[in-house]
Formats: C-alpha cells, structure tokens, sequence
C-alpha cells in the first residue's frame, strides 16, 4: 500500500492510492463487498496520518482511545478488478463533538466511479470508558481540511 501524500503537502481533497489485488476478489472474479469497508477504513487512516500525524493504532496505545464505527454505508457504482487501480478521495462529512464522519469516494483505472460510502466513528476513552471529544489541535486541523474541501468544490 502507498500513501501519496507526505507531511508537507497532502492533497485536497485527501487521495489514498492501492492496487486491488487478486486476494481482493471473490468468485465473480470482482473486488469481494466486504473489502469496501477495508478500503474506506485504510483511505481514513491514512488521511489521519498525513493530516493528524496519528492512526488508529497509537491513539490506542498512546493515548488509551480509540473510534469505534457506530454507522456504515456503501453504494456500489461499478465493479473493480486486479487490473484497476484504486483511488479513494477523503473528506469529512460531519465532525461533532466527540464524532467523525469520513466520506470516502472510490475510483477504478480512468477515474471510473466505484463507490461512495461513508462511515462514522466515536471517540472513545478506554481509560474512562466513555465518549470523548476531539482534542482542540486535532478539532482545528479536521475543520482546516474540511474548509479546504469546500473552496475546491466551487
């Protein structure tokens, strides 16, 4: 997997490119359904580690919280296949206080539409077990991208 942005100067909005690759595919020889959710969840964590320069894997072991999934949903335009290679543009849909909702759209070879779907997820404090909210510099940065976004849209 690669990740086409560094640090310095992530996209806008956010494209995670991967190949798809034969692993992906089920017996109708087209990426399997349920591999849709590990791409809309591996495009997130990467747009986290570019702009928020964590993933899921430390805030848990850092700093003891996590992101549940608490809602999923995909709509499937086209198929893709081992010969396409993936892109899938993120930004976000909605942050609340404590709530994220990424907005993934997927894209074959040619800028074919494959996807759209979304996904949110629940700060949460293992520590407390409880909802928590976005830290104030993660808040910033996440409504930064989203402003970002929009100017690109008109």
């Amino acid at each position: 997997m690669s990740e086409t942005t560094s640090a310095a100067e992530p996209e806008i909005p956010f494209v995670y490119r991967r190949p798809v690759f034969w692993g992906d595919t089920d017996t109708a020889q087209i990426a399997y359904t349920g591999k849709f959710v590990d791409y809309m969840l591996e495009a997130a964590e990467a747009w986290m580690r570019a702009y928020l320069d964590t993933d899921w894997w430390q805030m848990l072991m850092k700093e003891q919280r996590g992101g549940p999934v608490v809602h999923l949903e995909i709509d499937f335009m086209s198929p893709i296949t081992p010969q396409d290679a993936l892109e899938v543009e993120v930004r976000i849909q909605h942050l609340g206080t404590s709530a994220i909702t990424y907005h993934c759209t997927g894209y074959g070879s040619d800028r074919r539409l494959s996807f759209r779907g979304s996904f949110t997820s629940v700060g949460f404090s293992y520590k407390n077990s409880a909802k928590q909210p976005w830290p104030d510099d993660a808040r910033k940065i996440i409504e930064a991208y989203q402003a970002d976004c929009a100017a690109t849209d008109g």
